[in-house]
């Protein structure tokens, strides 16, 4: 896991933008910027992936509903 200042330094290091790495990965520019800045946590949906892609939060893991934890009653 790295910190959004990690992965700030590792563009530059590489020489990438950060607006190229949105485009090569389909994101909106300012879903990243977001992501990056904290005023987007990356907890759901595309700001998820997003912080997934950059290495920011682990992948989502599966729900186990085996259990009946996420079922509804009958």
């Amino acid at each position: 896991m790295k910190t959004a200042a990690e992965v700030k330094q590792d563009f530059i290091r590489r020489g990438v933008t950060i607006a190229n790495w949105a485009e090569e990965h389909r994101y909106k520019l300012r879903t990243v910027y977001s992501v990056l800045d904290g005023s987007l946590k990356g907890n759901y949906g595309v700001a998820h992936k997003i912080a997934v892609d950059l290495g920011l939060k682990e992948p989502a893991q599966d729900r186990d509903t085996s259990a009946g934890r996420h079922r509804r009653a009958s």
